[in-house]
């Protein structure tokens, strides 16, 4: 699933010298490759290095133990890209990419593009809870809530 500026993703930070959140900041060939990201522990920013625990450790087919969604920090909103240049890294990406109608009944999934009546084309940037996601416009993000049937 590609990645969308201003998503979550772990990676190696030589700085901090371990496996951390980071902030993506770039997307290359239209989302399909991870460029530029900043590291969430120590805001270096950096070209994106592969965790190296997800490279050392074999998978394994055990279920992870559900954890509680961290709540984001209220003082930054996505590494502070504009939406706007969020948008542009990803439109191609986007343009073509099968859209799902926004229904607010549904659940969704990081990177699925959506359309809604109001707002037009969309991609899920978070999951941030059964209920709620994180949306990319070409003008903002929005939270959309998901999973609940619409009072009538």
């Amino acid at each position: 699933m590609p990645e969308i500026p201003g998503s979550t993703i772990n990676a190696n930070c030589k700085k901090c010298d371990a496996d951390t959140p980071h902030t993506v900041l770039e997307v290359l060939e239209g989302g399909k490759r991870i460029g530029k990201v900043r590291c969430d522990k120590c805001r270096d920013e950096h070209p994106f290095r592969r965790p190296k625990a997800a490279a050392a450790r074999p998978k394994s087919k055990a279920v992870q133990p559900a954890s509680r969604p961290r709540r984001p920090s209220k003082s930054r909103t996505h590494g502070d890209i504009p939406a706007e240049e969020a948008w542009r890294q990803v439109e191609a990406m986007v343009q073509a990419a099968a859209k799902q109608p926004y229904e607010m009944g549904r659940t969704y999934d990081k990177g699925e593009v959506i359309e809604h009546p109001q707002f037009g084309v969309g991609v899920v940037l978070n999951v941030l809870s059964p209920t709620k996601v994180e949306v990319l416009f070409p003008d903002a993000r929005r939270k959309l809530v998901c999973g609940q049937q619409p009072v009538h």
